[in-house]
């Protein structure tokens, strides 16, 4: 099926009313609003910026180094709005609406991953509803058919999530220990790679309820108790026995030999990346494990076991029910149970 991606004008806006409203609104204005009020989190700022980058290089064949990726989101206002001023033959939603699907036949193309199409798209189409609340464009997207879909989003395997878990449990080194309580956090926590690599000790605190996670979740702008299952504390505590518990980022660099320095540096999502691909390589699994897909794989196993789709809802932090239903194995047949039950 032709990917289809439709803009419509919003009737109540004619050209002329907004040219007259863009008279009294600064373009630069409407993009610095955009991005502090609705692009809260760093990572996110980062990606969108990533994504307008990539679109502007996809148009006029010119990289932006990581330094300069505001200049490219400048360039893809700027040529927003040329549209809306020299459309011609064609309408501009029609331009905007042909070249954003040459962008994501682009983005396919270039084998990047269905995740990051779905988002350098977003980064665009943002702009543009932006543009559009502030009266600067008389079109926004509406809709974009057919969706991107991930390809799997099951991640590994539970029965070798287990057999990674204990390979690492079978390891007295360091790293095995700090990588076993990595990978715990994503598996029965349903933990981010950015979120496990924002942790400091303070951030693990014992309360009346038990033992929680301080979670700078994705999109909040404060962080919020995560409450933790008794395998996943005894797993941080049988790191914080080797770390030591001084103050600082929970999860530091390993050096050779298992020398841990007090100054050691926090990990990075890359490292936790390749922290769970080595792992999974080591307990002989045949596949490529991703880091996200540990919170995949525990999100499948919560509905597997039982869990309903409230309780995955609230462990995953999802803000609405339609992420985590994406996970529902209709073959399964079973009816959903808590997450602590399937913890390892």
């Amino acid at each position: 099926m032709k990917a289809e991606l439709t803009t419509v004008a919003v009737e109540p806006l004619a050209l002329s009313v907004a040219a007259a409203k863009a008279a009294s609104v600064h373009p630069a204005d409407v993009l610095r609003d955009w991005f502090s009020t609705s692009l809260r989190s760093e990572h996110s700022r980062r990606t969108y910026l990533l994504g307008m980058a990539r679109f502007v290089q996809w148009l006029t064949g010119k990289e932006f180094p990581i330094a300069e990726r505001a200049k490219a989101a400048d360039v893809a206002m700027r040529w927003l709005l040329l549209q809306e001023r020299v459309a011609t033959s064609l309408p501009a939603r029609a331009v905007v609406r042909n070249t954003l699907l040459g962008f994501r036949t682009y983005l396919a193309e270039q084998g990047i991953s269905s995740g990051s199409q779905a988002a350098y798209l977003a980064s665009v189409t943002g702009l543009i509803s932006a543009l559009h609340a502030a009266g600067l464009l008389s079109f926004t997207v509406c809709k974009v058919s057919p969706r991107i879909e991930h390809a799997d989003r099951s991640g590994p395997r539970e029965a070798d999530v287990g057999r990674v878990l204990d390979t690492l449990d079978d390891k007295t080194t360091p790293q095995s220990v700090r990588d076993a309580a990595v990978v715990r956090l994503g598996f029965n926590e349903l933990l981010r790679r950015g979120e496990i690599v924002g942790l400091d000790v303070q951030h693990l605190q014992q309360t009346d309820a038990g033992t929680v996670l301080l979670v700078h979740g994705k999109g909040r702008q404060t962080r919020e108790p995560v409450a933790l299952n008794e395998a996943t504390v005894a797993a941080l505590h049988r790191w914080l026995d080797v770390r030591g518990r001084h103050p600082g980022p929970l999860f530091v660099r390993v050096r050779r030999g298992g020398i841990i320095s007090p100054t050691a540096d926090r990990l990075t999502g890359q490292s936790v990346a390749v922290i769970v691909q080595r792992a999974a390589k080591h307990a002989g699994v045949k596949y490529r494990v991703r880091a996200h897909g540990l919170r995949h794989a525990g999100a499948t196993a919560c509905l597997r076991h039982g869990g309903t789709l409230d309780e995955l809802k609230a462990a995953g932090r999802w803000k609405s029910l339609s992420a985590p239903s994406r996970y529902i194995d209709d073959a399964q047949g079973s009816r959903l149970r808590a997450v602590a039950r399937f913890a390892r």
